[in-house]
């Protein structure tokens, strides 16, 4: 959505809230105003009633005046009518001169306030005249949706003007971002102002597009990495493929070509394997957990593992604290346990030694691998979760190893929210899962 549009949406917003505010308080104030008028009119025919009663009735209950006046009672003539009737219906008093409609008691119409004296001799009939709306509320009324309207408006342009100086240095942000190049995500965006919000937001887009820069080289990397790998059990396997039909060969000759056929074939089908995995684990939702007793599943992964350490003649050790339970998913633990077992077993120095260690502490399950092998850099060993890195590739070349064991781990760790560390002292490496 552009700058202008949300700009015109968020005018509109406001200007329907004031006009809804204000004129709820305008529709307020005149309700109030009308009622208080009505309320004045009542007050005053009590008013003017009592005052007749007092002075126009004689001791014994009958009228004392033959003629009453409103003026002689300080009533005012203008909206007020007294008429005296006898008892035979009579009209035997009223003010003369008197412009206001004629009065009916019977049937005084909508705009009288009527009020009434009864003597022995007859009845005086005070009758406020009110109009449907006093010209002075009408005026006070005109007024005050006049002000009210201006006051919209004028909310309303004060909003538009405000929104769009709020606004700007977000579109300015917005010019910055097209103007950069799609392909160049190294451009940094400038504050177009000096306000707290905006720097604050600037610096966060930025450290968004460095992290995607990173990001975008990790994967760049990868892609490259992961092609090279690809490639290399591929066009081993060409390779042999095409020299086996060169001429014809022996039977044992087949065989051994055959033979590293098969061991490119495995490689690589590892290869396509780890790297479903990590895919698997960037954009599919983690399979169900279940409870995993880490004693029973580290001892069913070494059984799978135990020929190899047969072979490189090491020493292996388990050291438990009694049964811990993790809530994890079977197969990803299944992995993590195998990828650390595994790799302790490859890269652990012939006839050393390998320990794997599960304990709990803080109340969280661990379990330690270590391996006695040559000491790393710690450049190297840092680099070590990165997918595809060997410090030592021959070593790798003949343990089968692909560089993607560690990364698969750090990504299930990331995923499932474990820690996974590794450290070395000066004798092996330990990795180190706390779940």
């Amino acid at each position: 959505m552009r700058i202008d549009s949300i700009r015109v949406r968020l005018t509109l917003a406001f200007a329907i809230s004031a006009t809804v505010l204000i004129g709820s308080a305008c529709l307020g104030l005149i309700v109030y105003g009308r009622r208080a008028a009505e309320r004045d009119a009542d007050h005053l025919l009590d008013y003017a009633t009592n005052k007749v009663r007092r002075e126009a009735l004689n001791p014994d209950g009958t009228i004392s005046l033959p003629e009453l006046h409103e003026e002689e009672y300080g009533l005012g003539g203008e909206n007020m009518r007294v008429i005296t009737y006898n008892l035979k219906g009579q009209i035997i008093s009223q003010a003369a001169g008197n412009s206001l409609p004629a009065y009916n008691p019977s049937h005084p119409g909508p705009h009288w306030y009527t009020g009434h004296v009864t003597a022995k001799d007859g009845t005086i009939f005070i009758a406020l005249y009110r109009h449907a709306l006093p010209g002075e509320l009408r005026r006070q009324e005109l007024l005050l949706i006049t002000l009210s309207l201006v006051a919209i408006a004028a909310a309303t342009l004060g909003a538009h003007m405000l929104i769009g100086k709020t606004l700007l240095p977000i579109g300015l942000l917005a010019r910055q971002a097209e103007a950069a190049g799609g392909e160049d995500l190294s451009v940094r965006l400038q504050a177009p102002s000096q306000d707290a919000e905006i720097e604050e937001l600037v610096h966060t887009l930025n450290g968004l597009l460095a992290r995607l820069v990173q990001s975008a080289a990790t994967r760049s990397r990868f892609y490259a990495a992961a092609s090279h790998e690809l490639r290399t059990p591929l066009q081993a396997l060409s390779g042999h493929l095409e020299l086996s039909g060169i001429r014809p060969r022996s039977n044992d000759e087949y065989r051994e070509i055959l033979q590293e056929a098969r061991v490119q074939t495995e490689r690589l089908v590892a290869l396509v394997r780890d790297l479903l995995v990590l895919n698997r684990l960037e954009t599919a939702p983690l399979p169900p957990a279940e409870n995993l007793e880490l004693e029973d599943l580290s001892h069913s992964v070494y059984s799978t593992l135990e020929a190899l350490a047969i072979s490189r003649n090491l020493q292996v050790s388990w050291q438990t604290t009694g049964p811990l339970k993790v809530n994890a998913s079977p197969n990803y633990a299944g992995i993590v346990m195998r990828n650390l077992i595994e790799n302790g077993l490859k890269y652990a120095r012939e006839g050393g030694k390998v320990s794997v260690r599960i304990f709990s502490e803080a109340d969280r399950p661990r379990i330690q691998v270590y391996n006695e092998c040559a000491p790393l850099d710690e450049a190297d060993l840092a680099r070590l979760f990165d997918p595809f890195f060997r410090p030592d590739r021959s070593r790798n070349s003949r343990t089968g190893g692909n560089g993607l064991g560690l990364a698969i781990c750090r990504a299930i760790a990331n995923a499932s929210g474990w820690q996974l560390m590794l450290e070395q002292d000066g004798g092996g490496v330990t990795a180190t899962v706390v779940f």
